[in-house]
């Protein structure tokens, strides 16, 4: 999340407790490639990250950017179309250099479309009933309000109430929602889909076991919930799965929050002598078997 001077926090969700809380500190900025621009490093669809200038993350979140339109930033323009913003907001210090508007006072009605009830998650957020979604890819919420979304690389996107963002696009199943994979990180999924664990995954793609670790941690969240959990049972230690599976069970706090919150909790209630104490990569145990756990 981003306000309009430019001050960036991340968002966490707890799927215990099924709230979002913000990081009482704000994201830090870097300098681009060329060390005279100032923006945020963010992660991508696509299992990357990239940098962004504050400008640009600012206009991305208050303001919309025609499809056809040039991603140049100008500056103050009084008649910027905002999302979301106060009732007299003041005006952004830059604008797109071409916008356009695309929330609706009055529903449209479009020949042939037509309407489903909308089933979507953010991430673990599952999105509250009541909104549908149209063939034509348009939001529509319980008071009636229609929404195109704002356009972004290809897409067009919608936020809804509890923080979720809600991809337009492929919600109306105007196209596949693939993700490209690294040839390394397709190893690492075929890895866990063949129960594989992190020292074998290690030994066939000549890497240490940590990066092991990391890459299929980075993977887990692309296997069905159920096929997940089956999965990481065998892949951690048992101490540690059946505790988390009864933290889940209560419904407590702590398994869905930080994990360096969540850690302490763990060592404290296993055994020194059990396999989750004993090992060596506590950590990547740890991440990916809450991942998996919460689902």
């Amino acid at each position: 999340m981003i306000t309009r001077d430019g001050t960036a926090r991340r968002r966490h969700y707890n799927p215990a407790t099924r709230k979002w809380t913000f990081d009482p500190h704000p994201m830090p900025m870097g300098f681009d490639a060329m060390g005279d621009r100032v923006g945020f490093h963010v992660a991508g669809r696509n299992l990357g990250s990239h940098w962004v200038s504050v400008e640009r993350a600012v206009l991305l979140a208050w303001a919309h950017r025609h499809p056809d339109g040039p991603w140049t930033v100008v500056q103050v323009r009084d008649d910027i179309e905002l999302v979301g913003a106060p009732k007299k907001p003041s005006a952004l210090p830059f604008a797109w250099a071409e916008g356009e508007m695309v929330d609706e006072g009055t529903a449209r009605v479009i020949q042939g479309e037509t309407w489903k009830p909308l089933r979507w998650s953010c991430g673990l957020c599952p999105v509250q009933k009541g909104y549908q979604i149209s063939s034509f890819g348009r939001l529509r919420n319980k008071r009636a309000q229609v929404t195109g979304g704002l356009w972004y690389n290809g897409d067009r996107w919608a936020g809804v109430r509890d923080g979720a963002l809600v991809n337009l696009t492929v919600a109306a199943g105007l196209r596949r929602n693939d993700v490209e994979f690294t040839p390394a990180l397709w190893t690492a999924a075929e890895a866990v889909g063949h129960g594989e664990d992190a020292f074998d995954l290690a030994r066939l793609a000549e890497v240490q076991v940590s990066t092991a670790w990391n890459r299929m941690v980075r993977v887990a969240p692309f296997f069905p919930a159920d096929v997940l959990k089956q999965k990481v049972a065998r892949l951690v230690s048992p101490d540690l799965w059946a505790l988390l599976s009864r933290m889940v069970q209560e419904q407590r706090a702590v398994v869905g929050g930080p994990l360096s919150e969540l850690m302490p909790v763990v060592q404290k209630e296993l055994k020194k002598s059990g396999s989750f104490r004993r090992s060596e990569y506590q950590w990547e145990q740890l991440r990916i078997g809450r991942l998996a756990a919460v689902r």
